[in-house]
């Protein structure tokens, strides 16, 4: 059987320890059944380059209608905290946001 539907996809980018990152894209990914990938990255800005992961995520067909947004959120939240970071970005369907902690330094 052949499942399809409009692609919707999105990424997140945020520095921190790959290997940490996994294990929280895993347990997410557990508790809310779904799928994603992750890649070891270098990200760099003004003043420096951080190691980091890019996650990429898009609506698996056979798992039916999901927000991804709404996931996509949930996930870079979660690994804002789980890393230890101020603040971390994600791109879903055209769009840019960014997830700072309160009270961290908005140039970082």
């Amino acid at each position: 059987m052949i499942h399809n539907q409009p692609l919707q996809e999105g990424k997140i980018l945020i520095g921190g320890s790959y290997s940490k990152a996994l294990w929280l894209c895993r347990d997410y990914c557990a508790a809310h059944g779904w799928c994603v990938s992750v890649k070891q990255i270098q990200i760099i800005w003004t003043e420096s380059t951080i190691s980091g992961v890019e996650v990429y995520f898009f609506n698996y067909p056979r798992a039916g209608e999901r927000d991804i947004k709404t996931l996509g959120m949930g996930l870079l939240v979660y690994l804002v905290a789980g890393l230890g970071q101020s603040s971390g970005s994600m791109v879903v369907n055209g769009e840019a946001i960014t997830y700072e902690v309160s009270g961290s330094d908005p140039s970082l």
